[in-house]
């Protein structure tokens, strides 16, 4: 049995590159994921190209049909105190606020 690798993510285009590799690894077609998730074809297409375009429950949902498991750990450059530094995201959000980036409609 081959080992399992962690796959660290930074940014929605590597996301898109381990979806797609995922998926293809798993010797399932966009149709056929798309089937399995009550979803059409396009749509598959469109999470893989723009990962950060969907909510995360339905990231969750792919990920979970994949066979994958989403883990969160602190980096290097965490700060526990709420605050995600500005070299992470681009910009600062305190811990009280919230960002909105959710796609709006049917995913």
């Amino acid at each position: 049995m081959a080992a399992i690798t962690p796959h660290p993510i930074r940014s929605s285009d590597q996301l898109s590159v381990l979806l797609r590799n995922l998926r293809m690894s798993r010797r399932m077609t966009q149709r056929e994921l798309a089937e399995r998730l009550g979803l059409s074809q396009p749509r598959i297409a469109e999470i893989e190209r723009r990962p950060g375009r969907v909510t995360v429950d339905q990231l969750l949902a792919v990920m979970h049909v994949l066979g994958a498991t989403a883990l969160v750990m602190p980096g290097r450059e965490t700060d526990l105190s709420g605050h995600a530094p500005e070299s992470v995201t681009g910009e600062a959000v305190p811990a009280t606020g919230t960002v909105d980036r959710a796609p709006k409609g049917e995913w």
